[in-house]
Formats: C-alpha cells, structure tokens, sequence
C-alpha cells in the first residue's frame, strides 16, 4: 500500500478540557474502533488486503500523544472508514476530514511488539544477560522509541490486555510494499511523518 489520503484522529480536542486519563481512554477506544472497523473491512472483502495504516505522529516515551493518524491509497476507504460504527460514535465530536498527503521526507514505522507485552523490564534485562553469556551477539539499540501501551480489550473473552506499540524512524525511505496487520500496523513497511 501507498498512503494517499490520511485523517487526523485527535484525542485531545473534544467538548471541554481533557486530563491524560481520557485522553489515553479516547485513543484506546478510538484505537479498538480502529482494529474492528479494519477487521470487519477485511472480512468482507475476504481477497482484498488491508488497506488501512496507522501512525502515532506525536508519539513519544512518554506515550502515544493524543493523535491518532490514520492513511490509505483511496479516499473511498478512509470515508466508509469514517463512517463505521465503531468509529463514527468519536469521528462525530472531532474535526476528522479526509485530506491529501503533503509531500514527505520522513518515514517510520509502527509494529507490534509482542517480546515487550509478555516481558516484565527485569525479564528482559535477564534475556539480555543470559544471550551475553551463551556468546550471541545482542544487537545495537536502532533509532526506536520503547514503545507505549494501549489497552485493550478482547472481544471474544473480555479479558483486558496491553498491546505495546514501537515507533521506528527511518532515516530514508525504503520503497518497500507491505501489508498492515489488523491493527494498521507493520513492522516492514513505513508510513509518513508529519
């Protein structure tokens, strides 16, 4: 997929001032809207790939930033997007318009990451120190952010998890064609910044 068209999603904008609590309550419910509405998109259309991408343009270590920007190659995706119950009930109280991608110099990209949602920070560190020791090299720490959290929760068992998101900035493009998972993320392929 190459993004044309994308639309700002914006926790942060609503009818009164909002503290970090509902911020990050709006972007995980946004976000879940996100996942269903892709899934069911996919569904329906069973030989077509995702078409849907999605980035956290003001994501930072202190968390995902409030903003929420979601791409396509076709303005018609992004408007039965829009108009999808699961995110109609948000896009309704926020400003979101369709638009045009601006011409972009930067690229990163956002996955999944699925070592981080299971490992506690000692875990890790307990990882990290048991490969020194069997002789394997651990790989240079890459121009990543750690990674926020979202909570979500599951539609088949209700159970609440943590899906722990990693922001990879890319000091070029690489031109690769990927496929976004359902939740519009990719480990392969890079989404614009701005």
């Amino acid at each position: 997929m190459n993004p044309k068209y994308y639309v700002d999603l914006d926790a942060r904008r609503g009818p009164g001032p909002l503290d970090l609590g509902e911020v990050s309550f709006l972007m995980s419910q946004m976000f879940k809207g996100t996942h269903l509405a892709i899934v069911q998109e996919c569904g329906e259309n069973a030989s077509s790939q995702n078409e849907i991408a999605i980035a956290f343009p003001l994501a930072c270590e202190t968390g995902h930033g409030g903003l929420l920007r979601v791409f396509s190659e076709d303005e018609k995706v992004l408007g039965r997007f829009l108009r999808h119950p699961h995110i109609h009930r948000y896009v309704r109280h926020l400003d979101a318009t369709i638009q045009e991608l601006p011409a972009i110099q930067r690229f990163a990209t956002f996955s999944r990451n699925r070592v981080a949602d299971r490992l506690s920070p000692s875990a890790r560190k307990r990882a990290r120190h048991r490969l020194k020791e069997l002789g394997f090299a651990i790989p240079a720490k890459q121009d990543e952010q750690p990674g926020f959290v979202i909570a979500l929760q599951s539609q088949s068992n209700g159970e609440t998890f943590l899906l722990r998101i990693q922001r990879r900035d890319l000091p070029d493009r690489k031109g690769a064609d990927g496929a976004f998972n359902a939740y519009g993320l990719s480990r392969t392929h890079e989404v614009p910044m701005f």
